[in-house]
């Protein structure tokens, strides 16, 4: 994490909800092993996102962690398949209803703050597609893109769901 993100976030807000800065999966990336380690109850803890992945916050269905680049639309800025190549897993995890940005200076993977989620209807800050796995097909092949819940009067919102019956389990990309 860079220095100018951790002063602009106090990171005492995170120290009743983080048991250690490292040694847990990542629920981003499930192959990194670097990522905070949560006290509490999964229903009411959760682990942070890129950047702020050595630390664990109140859960939210909603939001990222503070920290997280535009944390209103974004739970991580690493992680996901990028939605103009499926291969790269650099782009990021879009909260519901939240749109993953495209390459670019600004937004893109590239980009100083790394790549993030926006609103769709901010059509001058970058393009930009649903971040759900309807719109950005990359489930892992022991997965599948199911209905996850309704977003608004008009969009529907999927995610990557693992096969449990054969004993998978994780983020299902």
């Amino acid at each position: 994490v860079s220095m100018p993100l951790l002063l602009a976030v106090k990171t005492k807000i995170f120290e009743k909800y983080t048991k250690s800065k490292t040694g847990c999966a990542c629920w981003f990336d499930i192959r990194r092993k670097d990522c905070a380690c949560c006290q509490g109850t999964t229903n009411k803890v959760m682990q942070c996102g890129w950047p702020m992945h050595h630390y664990c916050y109140k859960k939210s269905d909603r939001f990222g962690c503070p920290g997280v680049p535009n944390n209103k639309y974004t739970f991580s800025t690493r992680g996901y398949p990028c939605f103009w190549d499926h291969d790269r897993k650099d782009c990021a995890w879009c909260s519901p209803g939240g749109y993953q940005c495209g390459p670019g200076q600004k937004a893109g993977p590239d980009s100083k703050l790394g790549n993030r989620c926006q609103t769709g209807r901010n059509l001058k800050y970058c393009d930009s597609v649903v971040g759900d796995c309807r719109h950005i097909p990359a489930c892992d092949h022991n997965a599948d893109c199911l209905f996850h819940r309704e977003f608004g009067k008009n969009l529907n919102l999927f995610h990557c769901m693992c096969n449990k019956k054969n004993g998978f389990q994780g983020n299902g990309i």
